[in-house]
């Protein structure tokens, strides 16, 4: 049924539609809305294809989502346009792409202290023209005096503790040849000695060695030591005849007996003996080393005071001194020969 309406108004007629029919212009809207979100679709299938091939276009892409529709249009038909016309694309190697980029900073300079060396005098050697030793050196064919040793007569006790006339001394080393060929002499020569270490002073120093072969047998106590009534004592009680310590046998070997004396640094040796070379063809050799040896050993010039007893040394000659003579006199000691009637008691 079709209802007419009347304007009493403006006196036109109108004619009559369906009540749910759309407006006249809500269908064009409908394809331009749709039109556009089509363009906004393919602009960003475009972005995302461009992305893909080159990293740096994303953020062209983002900012293309985000611009007004009217730009969009204008944008999309461009990039159609691009896509209808071929071109190249540049490549890039994956060694730029890992390689960073770095911006040189150059450091500030910092101010270092100065530190004051203090003046060093250098001195210049003197070239060897005129270099002059201050002390004259030894030319190696000059001729030097013997250096003799401190007169023994200043030792205070010069006329103490000597065997058989010998002088004593503050330090004194009695060392007695105890080899065979003295056997029958032997005990009075024991007897004198323990006279003799009886004269000593407590304020000086003694010690008794005998020597036979290679062997030294010392009296103790042993080593230098004062000569105190005990000390005396037990040195006079070792060495007594009757005691069977000491018995006269072998042959005379005075080598280790020497040096051993000469360690202990006494003021003098009194050195008794028959003969410390022998006879024959190899005397002259023992009394060599034998000279050399007190000379190597004999670094504090202590004297020697020497007795041969009962027979004559067999290298001694009107022209030659026998070996004991000799080292008494190259010592500054001195030295006795002692015969049969010297050695018996009175």
């Amino acid at each position: 049924m079709t209802q007419t309406r009347t304007s009493s108004t403006s006196g036109a007629s109108t004619s009559s539609e369906p009540a749910n029919a759309s407006p006249p212009n809500a269908t064009s809207r409908s394809w331009m809305i749709g039109a556009h979100v089509l363009l906004l679709v393919l602009a960003s299938v475009v972005a995302w294809a461009t992305m893909g091939r080159d990293p740096g276009n994303a953020a062209d892409a983002s900012v293309a989502t985000a611009l007004p529709h009217e730009l969009i249009e204008s944008s999309a038909s461009e990039q159609g346009a691009e896509l209808q016309t071929p071109h190249t694309v540049a490549t890039l190697s994956p060694a730029k792409l890992d390689q960073p980029s770095f911006t040189q900073v150059e450091e500030p300079e910092v101010a270092q202290p100065k530190v004051s060396q203090p003046a060093v005098e250098v001195k210049t050697a003197q070239p060897a023209e005129s270099f002059k030793p201050m002390v004259a050196l030894p030319q190696p064919d000059a001729v030097y005096p013997p250096v003799m040793p401190t007169d023994p007569k200043d030792d205070p006790y010069y006329e103490i503790g000597g065997l058989y006339g010998t002088p004593g001394a503050t330090r004194v080393v009695y060392l007695i040849d105890a080899s065979g060929s003295l056997i029958d002499t032997f005990p009075f020569i024991l007897e004198e000695l323990q006279r003799s270490i009886h004269q000593l002073q407590p304020e000086q120093s003694f010690a008794v060695m005998f020597f036979a072969g290679s062997k030294v047998t010392e009296a103790p106590p042993y080593g230098m030591k004062r000569a105190t009534t005990r000390a005396v004592q037990h040195t006079s009680q070792w060495i007594d005849p009757g005691s069977g310590r000491i018995i006269a046998s072998g042959r005379p070997n005075a080598d280790a007996a020497i040096r051993r004396a000469l360690a202990y640094q006494p003021d003098a040796i009194i050195l008794l003996s028959d003969g410390l070379t022998g006879g024959g063809d190899k005397a002259l050799a023992t009394r060599a080393r034998l000279l050399s040896l007190i000379e190597t050993a004999n670094t504090r010039d202590v004297v020697f005071h020497t007795l041969q007893v009962r027979r004559p040394d067999p290298l001694s000659t009107p022209t030659r001194l026998g070996t004991l003579e000799l080292i008494a006199m190259q010592s500054g000691g001195v030295h006795r020969y002692l015969g049969e009637e010297d050695l018996l008691p009175e």
